[in-house]
């Protein structure tokens, strides 16, 4: 169990523009989405640009999430955890790479 709400803080007004980052890199660089949690992208410039900035935000609205990347030569991994608690939202957020719109 964690101390920290297991609620994303996004308001209504928020959710198209994270909605347009996540497609912008999914139709970039997506190579596989899990449903373990693990998601893989094309590594270049923007991807990582993209995935930095995407990673920081949810990590604001959404601090229960346990999200780690992982650089290697030619993709990025991003790993995406959290309490048991969460696991509704961590499938949700999978979900939204495997079909984001």
């Amino acid at each position: 169990m964690t101390d920290l709400p297991i609620a994303c803080s996004l308001t209504p007004e928020q959710l198209p523009a994270r909605r347009a980052a996540l497609v912008e890199l999914v139709e970039h660089a997506l190579i596989d989405a899990r449903v373990t949690g693990r998601v893989t992208f094309r590594r270049d410039d923007r991807s990582e640009a993209l995935l930095d900035r995407l990673v920081a935000a949810e990590r604001e609205c959404c601090p229960f999430f346990a999200l780690d990347v992982s650089t290697y030569s030619d993709t990025l991994v991003l790993d995406i955890g959290g309490p048991a608690e969460a696991e509704p939202l961590i499938a949700a957020l999978v979900e939204a790479f495997r079909s984001p719109s």
